[in-house]
C-alpha cells in the first residue's frame, strides 16, 4: 500500500484530491517499530503527527509510584 493509499484512507485527508494527497506524501516519513519498541516519549517536543498504517500502539503514562496509566 503506498503512502498516498494510506493518507486517503485517514479520515483526517478523507476527500482531498489525490494531488493533495501526493503533497502530503512527499513531505511523510514512515516508520517501522517492532512490537515493543516506542514511538516517542513524555516531554518529546511535538514536531508532527503520526498515523498507525498497520498494527497497535499502546499509550501511556508512568504514574508517581511507577504504575502504567493507560
Amino acid at each position: 500500500m503506498s503512502v498516498v493509499d494510506i493518507l486517503a484512507q485517514c479520515t483526517l485527508f478523507a476527500g482531498l484530491p489525490v494531488d493533495q494527497l501526493t503533497e502530503l506524501a512527499h513531505i511523510t516519513r514512515t516508520k517501522s517499530v517492532k512490537r515493543g519498541g516506542s514511538i516517542f516519549f513524555e516531554n518529546d517536543p511535538g514536531l508532527g503527527f503520526y498515523l498507525v498504517a498497520k498494527g497497535k500502539v499502546k499509550i501511556f503514562k508512568m504514574s508517581f509510584n511507577g504504575k502504567e496509566q493507560i
